[in-house]
């Protein structure tokens, strides 16, 4: 029963990297907006897993059931978070290069400076 609890904080922890990686490639980048969306993903999946681990303390049969609706929950938001952030930017704005004078018009879009090169033009993304 020990190792089916070792499994599965070790697939939280993955989980929560996991998770804030997807975020961050997605352009979630403050406090706020990161934060909604680790509340999403926590009370879909790691709540799930977290009781499955208490009641596998318990050697009750319910955990995994409590285990099969944290990994439908994590499959699921992934899922749906993925689709629909894909269709919503299209996916296709990654980074681009253009001239100082143009960015305060990006950096109002909401664009993010990666890096100012030295020929004054600037990597945004």
């Amino acid at each position: 029963m020990l190792e089916n609890i070792a499994i599965i904080d070790a697939t939280m922890i993955v989980g929560v990297l996991f998770a804030e990686a997807v975020g961050r490639a997605f352009g979630i980048k403050q406090g706020q907006l990161l934060g909604r969306w680790m509340l999403v993903w926590g009370l879909t999946s790691l709540l799930p897993f977290s009781i499955s681990s208490i009641l596998a303390l318990a050697n009750s049969e319910v955990s995994i059931f409590f285990a099969g609706v944290g990994f439908i929950g994590f499959t699921g938001w992934f899922l749906f978070i993925s689709l629909t952030r894909a269709t919503e930017k299209g996916m296709t704005e990654h980074q681009i290069v253009i001239r100082e004078e143009e960015l305060e018009g990006y950096l109002n879009q909401g664009w993010c400076v990666v890096a100012v090169l030295q020929s004054g033009k600037v990597v945004i993304e």
